[in-house]
């Protein structure tokens, strides 16, 4: 396995960290650890949890890039563009920082999406993009 570049803590919002958590403290379970936990106290719109992440060694140059193109994005205000993305309609009822908080939860999640899918799509060895499998399929066609 991996080294993991963050150190677990013992207990996180007053919850000890299970050892298995504790193992994959640096990935999606992990992540999702974590979310549930502000939930269970209510927080709904957590701190984006997506710069503990360390992506899979499997990962080829250019998938790579991708997913930490995407790691290193931040909400500046501007809802997520794309499919899935809110419909820009903010209720007059709602306080300036929670429909923030909401925008911002909204475009954590969309970019933890994307992370997965660059993710997937290199790992199903299904992907043209990736350098390993071009150089490859380049040599099998010249041979």
């Amino acid at each position: 396995m991996k080294r993991q570049l963050i150190k677990p803590p013992d207990t996180y919002l007053g919850v000890v960290v299970p050892d298995n958590i504790k193992r994959a403290w640096c990935t999606w379970e992990g992540v999702q650890w974590r979310i549930c936990r502000h939930a269970d106290r209510g927080v709904l719109q957590p701190p984006d949890q997506r710069f503990s992440l360390t992506p899979p060694e499997a990962l080829c140059a250019v998938h790579r890039r991708h997913w930490y193109r995407w790691r290193n994005r931040h909400f500046a205000g501007v809802r997520f563009p794309g499919p899935g993305a809110g419909d820009g309609f903010l209720s007059p009822y709602m306080a300036f920082e929670q429909s923030w908080a909401w925008c911002r939860w909204e475009w954590d999640e969309q970019t933890r999406q994307q992370m997965r899918q660059a993710e997937e799509i290199c790992l199903s060895g299904r992907s043209t993009q990736c350098e390993s499998r071009r150089i490859s399929s380049d040599s099998e066609a010249a041979a």
